[in-house]
């Protein structure tokens, strides 16, 4: 079938209208045609559509290739230039809106644009999508909304799950460059590259629950925070990749403002351009673990992360750093760690590092910065730094670390062990970022037992009889360096 140039009366719906019908449409074509709703289709009933193509088409309200009223199976379609123009709070979808369950298996979205709700599809139920593309989509703002969700907008009671899918060159003017979700979002195997939100999140933007795994961020960019991701409700996130993202304010990769979950991920790159967390800014409960944080930077505070809890006098809130590289970062005010939360942080089998001989201002080269709360740090490398624990106010407590052509171990409100010592750091190659230890270290066999039984690759520890200080233990005949997707750890 082909319907093409076909320019329905302002009151009427779509190309094609089935009212209350199940509708199957196989290879068809639906070329610059025109309603208030449903630029090229409306169907009321539940929907099945294998391949086909809708360009071109325009709608002057919301669903500017299609609109789908009922549960909806569409597999192998392709929605390219279509367009919504309305100056309305209903605007939305510009390639196609979903208003109950959706499963999109290869679908395509190149080129749409909506003012309003979601550029490239605008869904209002529980959705699925997999194995598909959204390329060069916008959502722009119109009088009465902003432009939310560049490539797709999820609305409140529209769950969705995504999987092995790619977002490109997504636009939109407020926030959710790509993604925004009003409801739980699951994603996995994803690839986001330079998309842009003009405020929060370059590549997703969460309001409720979300969960990321196993999936790659290239060069996304916000005009305020979480230059990939930003999310208001709680936060996991794994065995990621976040390269070169750019947070206008705060958060280079990730803004964060519930309770959040970083494990075996990579932080490559990434700015905060003015202000904190040139990976990753949190303000609330924070665990990271098992996770490199390599080259990034922050205009202000916390080169890599930037820990500010939601207010003052909130003493609950607690951050947990484990197994953890912090490299290269750079900031005015802690150029790897900035603590601002009156809540407890925990630093345990950690490696800080710096390739570069120690100078600067002493603020930009004190690897943790702590303002406030209470700081228990041990089992920690900490390598070529003019001051490894700066503490301005609150407390913290050091023991079983090691400080390698560190100047002043620490300053300020810290109550040091017996047991930690100065030490060579012995790194593999460090000119490669490659933190492993040698032989030649000091750490090895020199921490203090607990509770923790694998390092950053997990391999267990001990390796002897005590544990090795710092985020690897110790050397071994074969080094193992854990493989994830979408890349090789380091």
């Amino acid at each position: 079938t082909r319907l093409v140039g076909s320019l329905e009366p302002e009151d009427k719906s779509g190309e094609i209208v089935h009212a209350f019908l199940t509708a199957t449409i196989t290879d068809s074509t639906f070329i610059s045609n025109g309603a208030s709703y449903g630029g090229g289709a409306y169907l009321v009933g539940p929907a099945t559509v294998s391949g086909g193509l809708f360009d071109g088409n325009q709608a002057d309200t919301e669903g500017g290739g299609a609109i789908f009223i009922s549960t909806t199976v569409l597999s192998g379609a392709t929605f390219s230039n279509n367009r919504v123009t309305a100056t309305g709070s209903q605007a939305g979808g510009g390639g196609a809106v979903f208003y109950a369950t959706a499963a999109l298996t290869n679908a395509t979205f190149v080129n749409n644009t909506s003012t309003g709700l979601g550029g490239g599809g605008f869904f209002k139920g529980r959705t699925s999508i997999d194995r598909s593309l959204f390329q060069g989509n916008s959502a722009t703002t119109n009088p009465s909304l902003p432009g939310f969700g560049g490539a797709a907008l999820f609305d409140n009671g529209a769950p969705a799950t995504i999987r092995f899918s790619r977002f490109i060159g997504n636009h939109s003017t407020a926030s959710g460059g790509a993604l925004y979700f009003s409801d739980l979002a699951d994603i996995g195997n994803l690839t986001f590259d330079s998309n842009m939100a003009g405020a929060f999140g370059g590549a997703a933007f969460m309001l409720q629950t979300g969960i990321v795994a196993r999936t790659l961020f290239t060069n996304n960019v916000s005009g305020q925070d979480g230059g990939a991701l930003w999310f208001l409700g709680t936060g996991t996130v794994q065995s990621s990749a976040f390269i070169s993202n750019t947070g206008g304010d705060s958060g280079g990769a990730i803004s964060f403002s519930g309770a959040c979950t970083v494990e075996a991920s990579d932080f490559d790159r990434n700015q905060a351009t003015t202000l904190n967390g040139g990976a990753i800014v949190a303000n609330g409960q924070l665990t990271l673990t098992q996770s490199s944080l390599i080259g990034n930077h922050a205009g202000a505070n916390g080169g890599a992360v930037a820990w500010q809890g939601p207010g003052s006098g909130n003493t609950s809130d607690t951050m947990f750093v484990l197994n953890t590289l912090f490299a290269r970062n750079s900031a005015a005010l802690g150029p790897e760690l900035y603590i601002n939360d009156n809540g407890s942080a925990t630093v345990v089998h950690d490696t800080f590092a710096r390739s570069l001989p120690v100078g600067g201002p002493p603020g930009a080269a004190t690897a943790i910065v702590k303002a406030g709360g209470l700081m228990f740090v041990t089992n920690t490398l900490f390598s070529n730094y003019a001051i490894a624990i700066g503490d301005v106010t609150g407390g913290a407590i050091q023991d079983f670390n090691m400080f390698d052509n560190v100047i002043t171990p620490t300053v300020g409100h810290v109550l040091n062990g017996t047991h930690s010592f100065d030490g060579p750091a012995g790194f593999l190659n460090p000119a490669m970022d490659d933190y492993h230890l040698t032989s030649a270290s000091g750490a090895l066999n020199k921490g203090l037992h607990s509770s923790v039984m694998v390092d950053f690759d997990y391999d267990p520890r001990p390796y002897q009889i005590f544990p090795d200080i710092g985020f690897d233990e110790g050397t071994r005949a074969t080094i193992t360096y854990r493989v994830m997707l979408p890349g090789v750890r380091r």
